[in-house]
């Protein structure tokens, strides 16, 4: 069967771009920039799925959701830490906008064929949960503290003061991570010398 012709559009300074696919298969729709920091605002992640970061979105509105039931069930556990909580939140929800109109922008400026902009890979699967050491031992100390509390009334007012703890850890972690792969970047290949 011949194939359905592709049609061309000129964009205002550029070369011809191909508004259909060998076989009658359209290209991906334009995104609003506007609809997707829209989305993200009245809902952390939607826009990212708007533009089609199924996975980035699906992550972003978990953890939104989460943050606000942390915030709605346990404000008088978190103490201190309430104030800290609730600024992050705004913070996120800004993120979360300019976020999804920045893709939104590059998803447009790849259909349109800017080189070294690709568009994202359009899966529709949720995320797979990948076995982690470190994220399954963080997830079992955080159920212990938090479990030690409901079960055993044990005060979590000393998180107040050792939080902090937390993004040292972090930030540990990530820098013995990344100089463990620029050794691994910098060693020979094993065909070599």
């Amino acid at each position: 069967a011949p194939a359905a012709p592709v049609s061309t559009v000129q964009p205002p300074g550029g070369q011809a771009v191909a508004r259909g696919r060998p076989g009658g298969a359209p290209w991906p729709q334009r995104k609003s920039p506007a609809v997707a920091g829209l989305l993200s605002l009245m809902l952390p992640g939607i826009g990212q799925i708007y533009v089609g970061y199924y996975q980035l979105g699906f992550v972003h509105n978990v953890l939104f959701g989460t943050i606000v039931a942390v915030l709605a069930a346990s404000g008088e556990a978190l103490g201190s830490l309430v104030p800290a909580v609730a600024l992050f939140l705004p913070f996120f929800i800004i993120y979360n906008v300019v976020d999804a109109v920045r893709r939104a922008t590059l998803y447009n400026l790849a259909l349109d064929g800017v080189d070294g902009i690709e568009l994202p890979e359009m899966n529709v699967s949720l995320p797979k949960v990948g076995g982690s050491v470190g994220g399954g031992a963080a997830l079992i100390a955080v159920g212990v503290v938090l479990l030690s509390n409901t079960l055993f009334g044990v005060s979590l007012d000393w998180l107040a003061s050792w939080w902090p703890m937390g993004l040292v850890s972090l930030g540990v972690y990530l820098l013995a991570k990344a100089m463990r792969e620029r050794r691994e970047a910098d060693r020979p290949a094993d065909g070599g010398a």
